[in-house]
């Protein structure tokens, strides 16, 4: 795979200037890249995507709400190797391979090695000898992950990182960028290829990781996987308790759906009681998350509920 170089362009100028370089690492944290994250989500952020999908030949750029929406849209037509036993590219990017893995010593650019348990933030030896593939998504490409095998996603690792350009321009300057960017790591049991280890590697203003297979249940090979987004690998999380249980009283009046649902979930027919609220946050800080919002048990009493009368509703 040809290159572009190491000093061309702007990304190469910046990350040869020390100055902009140490403006270009204030610059991208979390509280900004989460402000652009939401102006992307935006309706507002459509006017960028004509311009985006033009200057990088993408023909299919009508009818997204957003700049993220267009961003990570889905790809027609995903296709794999007709043999199972053959590997194929879990996204459309730009590859580099390697065989007969030195743990000690992976290659990020021609020069300059890290190691591989940096990358994987934990023990790498196991992969001695094996394999290892880099593939570099350049933004005109489907930003969409795919699974590249049956098999199972049975562990995943967010590790917190710097956003780095991982142009081809920055990487001759900062060693080891791939192990010092946010990323976000996925250990897959798959059927053809054994235990593989999916680093997704967030970026200058693209650190949003996004996972939609879920963990610990069967996948097949072209189910999507996730997707990168705008934004920062932060996520707001609100965990509630004032959940009523108005198909309770629903049930009581004879209506004949809330029945069928209480049959099937009978804890939808419950209050969240105190003990189990706490253990969730419990559960919520054991996970390491820091950024949510929770609520007083007081939040769930009857004073809360509208009278749903349509009392100042307008009619048509």
């Amino acid at each position: 795979m040809e290159q572009p170089s190491a000093d061309s362009g702007a990304v190469g100028w910046i990350y040869r200037n020390r100055p902009a370089r140490f403006v270009v690492s204030c610059v991208c944290r979390k509280t900004l890249l989460r402000l652009v994250g939401r102006y992307a989500d935006s309706r507002l952020s459509r006017i960028h995507i004509r311009r985006f999908a033009e200057k990088r030949g993408i023909a299919d750029w009508q009818g997204y709400g957003s700049l993220n929406a267009f961003f990570a849209r889905p790809r027609a037509n995903v296709a794999f190797p007709a043999r199972e036993d053959t590997l194929g590219s879990p996204c459309q990017a730009l590859v580099c391979a390697w065989d007969q893995l030195r743990p000690d010593a992976v290659v990020q650019v021609k020069g300059v090695t890290y190691p591989l348990a940096e990358l994987l933030d934990e023990d790498a030896s196991r992969f001695e000898g094996g394999a290892a593939y880099c593939l570099r998504l350049e933004s005109g490409h489907h930003h969409r992950v795919y699974c590249f095998d049956d098999g199972v996603l049975e562990e995943e690792n967010s590790v917190p990182g710097r956003y780095d350009s991982v142009h081809a321009a920055a990487l001759p300057h900062v060693p080891g960028l791939y192990a010092k960017n946010h990323r976000v790591i996925t250990r897959y049991r798959t059927e053809q290829f054994g235990t593989a280890m999916l680093v997704e590697v967030g970026a200058m203003f693209i650190g949003s990781v996004v996972r939609q297979a879920p963990l610990g249940e069967p996948v097949r090979r072209g189910d999507v996987k996730g997707w990168f987004c705008f934004g920062g690998s932060s996520v707001l999380l609100s965990i509630m308790n004032q959940y009523t249980p108005v198909l309770a009283e629903s049930a009581k009046a004879g209506d004949a759906w809330a029945c069928r649902e209480l049959e099937r979930c009978s804890e939808l027919a419950r209050r969240v009681p105190n003990e189990d609220y706490e253990r969730l946050l419990d559960f919520a800080d054991s996970l390491g998350i820091e950024d949510y919002f929770w609520q007083e048990g007081g939040a769930a009493k009857e004073s809360f509920i509208p009278a749903f009368d349509l009392e100042g509703v307008l009619s048509e």
